[in-house]
């Protein structure tokens, strides 16, 4: 089914004039996102992912960010993490290898970056092209269709390790090349004063760096971002609700044995910690809708809608300039 509904996508894209993407998706795709800083980043302001949902508006397929910040190769924080394979409540821990993980979030295809944090570390090519290959016979196992992204290059004081960028990225191409893979080369067309601090995206171009991504998956640059806004706050807001299941912060109190303790336990007739985390799957599908409603044109949907944030309390005295200005930093 999902090989005959690629045919129709890709035969539509002919007969309507538009290119044919490298990454057909349809509703019965998930595609996860895998990688370091650079992909959890691109997550959170949701140009490419907004991008992705426009495009396949009609079929609507699912997104799961699975990235974790400094990533590599070798370590990736959503399977290395003690709590989320060894957890105190094995009953009610979702997380395991990559296999679990990508098995339970249905993941049809793979859009993955590495390479930035080993180059920066120092690791030689031949290294990280070894272990870039053994996770790929991970990932492959799950899906074939898998979207390889190279670094970008490197600016200011970092702009020293541009040889090595090119060099990771060559190395990559022949790598997807040999797989079979879509490979997405950021070293063609350097997005001009990009980063913040010489290797991290800034605000102002992580829209940029979608659109550059896009266009080598087949995927046309949008007329108008801001008819796009809507379609990417919902994409923001269901990402939110993904990261705080996925990635629960006070984990302790979840799954290790501070679940077991009294402030971790339901008070006042409110759910407990535990009871509220589990709520979290029907939520996000709700969210889903309201992107899915959005993206066909209804902006007035109401399908989901964050929650007003609570009233702050304290002092009416308090003043946070005059609090921030009374500490004494060093150097």
């Amino acid at each position: 089914m999902i090989r005959l509904n690629w045919l129709i996508l890709i035969l539509v894209g002919t007969a309507t004039g538009r290119s044919a993407p490298l990454l057909p998706l349809t509703s019965d795709d998930v595609v996860v996102f895998t990688g370091g800083t650079e992909i959890v980043e691109m997550q959170e302001s949701g140009h490419l992912e907004t991008l992705l949902t426009a495009r396949f508006a009609q079929a609507l397929p699912k997104f799961r960010d699975l990235a974790w910040e400094a990533d590599t190769v070798s370590f990736q924080g959503t399977i290395h993490g003690q709590w989320r394979t060894k957890g105190h409540f094995d009953d009610i821990v979702p997380f395991g290898n990559w296999a679990d993980q990508l098995k339970r979030v249905g993941a049809t295809a793979i859009i993955m970056q590495y390479g930035t944090m080993e180059i920066l570390e120092g690791r030689r090519v031949d290294r990280f092209i070894n272990e870039l290959n053994l996770l790929l016979e991970t990932f492959t196992q799950m899906t074939q269709r898998l979207v390889l992204i190279s670094p970008a290059p490197f600016e200011g004081n970092l702009a020293k390790y541009n040889p090595q960028v090119t060099t990771y990225a060559r190395a990559m191409h022949r790598v997807a090349r040999d797989r079979g893979l879509t490979f997405i080369d950021l070293t063609k067309k350097p997005i001009n004063d990009r980063t913040r601090n010489g290797w991290l995206t800034a605000s102002h171009q992580k829209r940029s760096v979608a659109e550059q991504i896009a266009a080598q998956l087949g995927i046309d640059r949008p007329t108008d971002w801001n008819a796009l806004e809507p379609l990417r706050q919902a994409v923001v807001e269901k990402h939110r609700l993904w990261v705080d299941y996925w990635r629960p912060a006070n984990w302790k109190c979840l799954f290790g044995d501070d679940g077991k303790r009294g402030f971790s336990k339901a008070a006042h007739g409110l759910p407990s910690f535990q009871e509220e985390w589990a709520i979290f799957p029907e939520l996000i599908g709700k969210a889903e809708k309201q992107v899915a409603a959005v993206a066909k044109g209804d902006h007035q949907a109401n399908e989901w809608a964050p929650l007003p944030p609570t009233p702050r309390t304290g002092s009416p005295d308090a003043d946070i300039e005059t609090e921030l200005a009374a500490f004494t930093t060093l150097e």
